[in-house]
């Protein structure tokens, strides 16, 4: 697992082989077995966003509107979704899994292609949306807790009941495991029957659901 450096970019990403991380120090979680196993690894100044399984990352830039998509290396930048009465203010994109297309918050929730189309631009105000297994449904923190939605605006209903603004984040592995991010901690498992990692913040799972990068302490 190594690092690499790309411009113009601000939040950690996880793609085959290779991580990408704004701070200079990236903490791997590895889930399962016989309790928790805690790696520090030390990085280049650098930033990221989220992975297509083309390796395109979709990037919040620290500059400007709009998403950028960039390689791995941070070339080949294009700029999409810069019209701010159709995408807002773009945070927190968010690949599927097949990498075609992107769900954000600014701060309604948006589902776009990956030439910067309007999927799905009917959702209401959300918070860090995040793909379902499966790429057909996303899930994003209410007050009410986690809610899910089909991505044609379908309403699945309540996820994960928590009393209001205790959760800030939950994201999904591709096995369908939930890590939500709530009273300082990380928590794993289905919803319902979640376990407490340990502390931390803005969880996100590798690509085969067996590691997590997490905040702590505002270190990734």
């Amino acid at each position: 697992m190594g690092s690499q450096r790309s411009s113009g970019v601000g939040r950690f990403v996880w793609r085959v082989g290779a991580c990408v991380a704004r701070a200079r120090m990236i903490r791997w979680v590895v889930v399962g077995g016989a309790g928790v196993l805690s790696l520090t690894l030390f990085a280049s100044s650098a930033g990221a966003a989220f992975p297509g399984r083309n390796g395109v990352l979709a990037v919040q830039p620290s500059r400007g509107g709009g998403i950028v998509l960039v390689d791995a290396r941070g070339g080949h930048a294009k700029r999409i979704c810069r019209a701010v009465g159709v995408c807002g203010v773009p945070r927190r994109p968010r690949f599927s899994a097949d990498g075609r297309s992107i769900v954000f918050a600014g701060p309604k929730i948006r589902v776009i292609g990956t030439d910067g189309s309007c999927l799905n631009c009917q959702f209401g105000v959300g918070a860090n949306p995040a793909w379902l297994a499966g790429g057909t449904s996303l899930t994003f923190v209410s007050a009410a807790g986690v809610q899910a939605d089909l991505i044609d605006g379908l309403r699945f209903g309540t996820v994960l009941t928590a009393p209001p603004g205790s959760v800030s984040d939950a994201v999904w592995s591709a096995g369908g495991t939930l890590a939500a991010a709530r009273y300082g901690s990380v928590w794993v498992g289905q919803p319902g029957k979640l376990r407490r990692l340990g502390g931390g913040s803005a969880p996100s799972w590798s690509p085969d659901g067996s590691r997590i990068a997490l905040v702590r302490k505002g270190w990734w």
